[in-house]
Parts: C-alpha cells; sequence; structure tokens
C-alpha cells in the first residue's frame, strides 16, 4: 500500500512512476496475471475556505468545529478512482497486453485500515487527520495466472 496527499487524485503522476517500475519488475520475472490498485480516501477533518469549498482543517482545532468530516459515500467512492490523464494514458497503452491486466478500482472510504480515534473533548483536527492520512491511500495487490 501507498499513501497519497489529501485532495490530490490517487491515480497520479506519483502513481504513475510507482506502477510504472512494478510492471517493469513484474515483467522481468515473467509475471501473468493481473495488478489490482484499489484507491481509497481519508475522512478528513475539512472546514470551508470559500464558498462551498472545503479544505483541510487547522491542526489545533477541535474536532467538534470540522465543518465536515470525510466525503458523502459517492464523492468519496469518485474521489478513490481519480485518475491523471497520464495514468488513464499508461492503462490505455498497456491494455493490449496478453500476460499482464491491471485493474483500478474506487472503494471510497468504506475501508479504512487504521481505525479513526472516537470524537471525544479535546480531540484536534492535526490528531484525526493524522489517521485520515493514512487511510489515504492506494492498496495493490496481484493475481498470477493468465488474465480472462
Amino acid at each position: 500500500a501507498a499513501t497519497y496527499p489529501a485532495g490530490q487524485e490517487p491515480f497520479g503522476d506519483r502513481s504513475l512512476e510507482m506502477l510504472r517500475g512494478l510492471v517493469e519488475r513484474l515483467g522481468a520475472l515473467g509475471f501473468a496475471g493481473v495488478v489490482h490498485l484499489e484507491g481509497h480516501v481519508g475522512d478528513f477533518c475539512e472546514v470551508e475556505v470559500a464558498d462551498g469549498l472545503f479544505g483541510l482543517a487547522p491542526d489545533g482545532l477541535p474536532i467538534e468545529r470540522c465543518a465536515r468530516i470525510g466525503l458523502p459515500p459517492g464523492e468519496a467512492q469518485a474521489a478513490s478512482a481519480r485518475q491523471s490523464i497520464a495514468f488513464a494514458n499508461y492503462l490505455a497503452s498497456r491494455a493490449a497486453d496478453p500476460r499482464l491486466r491491471i485493474e483500478v478500482l474506487g472503494l471510497g472510504a468504506s475501508r479504512p485500515v487504521v481505525p479513526y480515534p472516537g470524537v471525544a473533548f479535546g480531540l484536534t483536527a492535526g490528531e484525526w487527520n493524522a489517521v485520515a492520512k493514512e487511510n489515504n491511500r492506494i492498496r495493490i495487490s496481484l493475481e498470477a495466472g493468465h488474465p480472462p
């Protein structure tokens, strides 16, 4: 798994370089199968920064003063699958490879790996968002065998 910064697309330039390196190494090893890429978003504590726009809350803000915690489910799922143009182009260029298929799945905020703390007096946005950063990640798994 690899984390990515809050508010950025999970499948952007940094992920693309990681994926290219992985595909190159798998090819050198003669791997055939499927590379599964799961995008996850963290439930960040945010405040309104402009009309209808949100940004990360200051670290010292009490958690109860967050304007929202996390994205609505549909937005979270869409955000967890976002790709840069370069990433999408790379996937398209690899689509004809019969030995290696790459699947991208956006899972939203449904499967945090680090549990969030209970909302309690004294908890700050910084403490909450530190956990959200760990849950803002890409999970990679391999499935050996010939892709269908």
